[in-house]
């Protein structure tokens, strides 16, 4: 195989009381990743498409590139790559950006070289997320694996959980960034031990949830009394937002990763779609622009998207847009979402 595309899905971290240890990946976003094999013996960068506001373009600073480095290196092998990245995820946007980008460029070397380990992918992009913005194995787990994902303190100690089936997950997503830096920098270094001993409780019982197939009361365990508070302030109108989707139906609501995306919780299909639209309104009501939709659990992760090629131009043109991102991200970038 001298060329492979890959998509690698959106992902919403923490979950409330699951901070850096509990992820999802999402259905309708994510980034896709065109990868060439050269014998320069260099990584490339070639281009970088689509959401690119912030996004860096040096190789040595694209967690793309890094994680396909990696990759190279863990499979010894020494052949150059041209990158086409296409970015369907914004920067800051709390909802994995770096570590799709990451992902991709990892899943594409393993798949170049018939090594479709997932577990090395999983490995080499963490090294990326590392050297540019910190490990986030919550986002680089369930981009890599799919579905629900819990990680350990030890990342390379993971579990894959049950999704319910009835799940469904509202994203509001406004028209600002919050850099994932700034947003630990302002975290406490100490929490009460009350805190931290209800966290751990609700995180359990998510997971003993999870396990049930309970969507409610996997919901009900979505509470935060020590990220969700320091961190609201970041996003504007967080708190009206947040009550606007509880009242129109959502059975939870919190900032998905570092922000400024909010999701919340629904086991109903037309609440979701109440939910989506309230909070997309009490987004509005603080000036804010926003999108908002409906979306499940991406069970499958990253993966190939298409396997023939006919030329370069393919690459990033709406057609693909459609097919990885489906009716959800079609509506957002024509600027129709709800």
């Amino acid at each position: 195989m001298e060329r492979v595309q890959v998509f690698a899905p959106a992902t919403v971290a923490n979950l409330g009381p699951g901070f850096d240890h509990l992820g999802v990946a999402i259905s309708g976003l994510g980034d896709a990743l065109l990868a060439e094999i050269t014998p320069t013996g260099r990584v490339t960068l070639a281009s970088v498409t689509g959401l690119t506001d912030g996004i860096p373009t040096d190789p040595e600073q694209n967690t793309a590139s890094l994680a396909a480095k990696a990759a190279l290196r863990l499979l010894g092998r020494k052949e150059g790559l041209n990158l086409h990245l296409h970015k369907g995820l914004p920067i800051g946007s709390g909802l994995g950006g770096s570590a799709a980008s990451a992902v991709a460029g990892a899943w594409a070397v393993c798949c170049l070289f018939g090594r479709e380990n997932k577990e090395l992918a999983f490995r080499a992009a963490l090294e990326a997320e590392a050297a540019v913005s910190g490990i986030h194995a919550d986002n680089v787990a369930p981009c890599t694996f799919g579905g629900m994902v819990l990680v350990n303190e030890d990342p390379s100690h993971w579990e894959r959980l049950p999704v319910p089936r009835r799940l469904r997950l509202v994203l509001a997503l406004p028209s600002l960034k919050v850099i994932t830096r700034h947003a630990r920098q302002i975290l406490p270094e100490r929490v009460p031990l009350s805190a931290s001993m209800a966290n751990s409780a609700r995180l359990a019982t998510m997971v003993a949830a999870a396990y049930r197939g309970s969507v409610r009361d996997f919901a009900a365990a979505i509470k935060d009394e020590i990220v969700e508070p320091v961190r609201a302030h970041l996003i504007p109108g967080f708190y009206h937002v947040k009550e606007k989707a509880l009242e129109a139906g959502a059975l939870a609501c919190s900032i998905s990763g570092a922000g400024p995306a909010i999701f919340a919780v629904a086991d109903d299909e037309l609440i979701a779609q109440r939910v989506a639209c309230s909070m997309k309104e009490a987004f509005a009501a603080f000036g804010c622009n926003a999108v908002a939709f409906v979306t499940r659990v991406d069970r499958r992760g990253v993966r190939v998207v298409s396997p023939k090629w006919r030329d370069r131009k393919t690459f990033a043109g709406p057609q693909l847009l459609k097919q990885v991102h489906g009716e959800n991200r079609e509506r957002i970038e024509r600027g129709n979402a709800l």
